[in-house]
C-alpha cells in the first residue's frame, strides 16, 4: 500500500485574504502566496504593504486615489511606485487587490452638518 500524504497550509492573497487547508501547487496557480507547509491563517497573511499608499497612517480617499491611477489588471505589470497598491504581492494591481483594499479601506467619519 502506498500512503499519499498531501502537504497543506495558508495561501495568501493580500492582507485578511487567506485561503487555510491550501496545497502549495494551487495556492501559486491561482495568484497567492504559499506560507508553507501547516501554516494557518493567523498572521501568516500580514504583508507590510496594506493599503496605506501615501503613508499616513490609514487608508482613505487620498490611497483610493493613487490605488486607481496604480490599477493595471491581471497581468498587467507594476507600474513604478504602485509596490504597494499590489496587496496580493503578484507584481500587478488587479481585482485581488481591489477587494483587499475594499476591506482595508476606512473613509473616517463624515463632515459634521452646520
Amino acid at each position: 500500500d502506498t500512503v499519499c500524504t498531501v502537504h497543506l497550509g495558508a495561501c495568501c492573497f493580500g492582507p485578511n485574504l487567506c485561503i487555510g487547508d491550501a496545497g502549495e501547487a494551487d495556492c501559486v496557480a491561482g495568484g497567492g502566496t504559499y506560507q508553507g507547509d501547516q501554516s494557518d491563517c493567523g498572521a501568516a497573511c500580514v504583508f507590510e504593504d496594506s493599503g496605506d499608499l501615501d503613508g499616513d497612517g490609514d487608508v482613505d480617499g487620498n490611497d483610493f486615489i493613487a490605488f486607481q491611477a496604480c490599477f493595471t489588471g491581471d497581468g498587467g505589470g507594476l507600474l513604478v511606485g504602485c509596490g504597494g497598491a499590489d496587496l496580493d504581492v503578484d507584481d500587478d494591481v488587479d481585482l485581488i487587490d481591489w477587494g483587499a483594499f475594499q476591506s482595508l479601506f476606512a473613509p473616517g467619519d463624515p463632515p459634521a452638518h452646520r
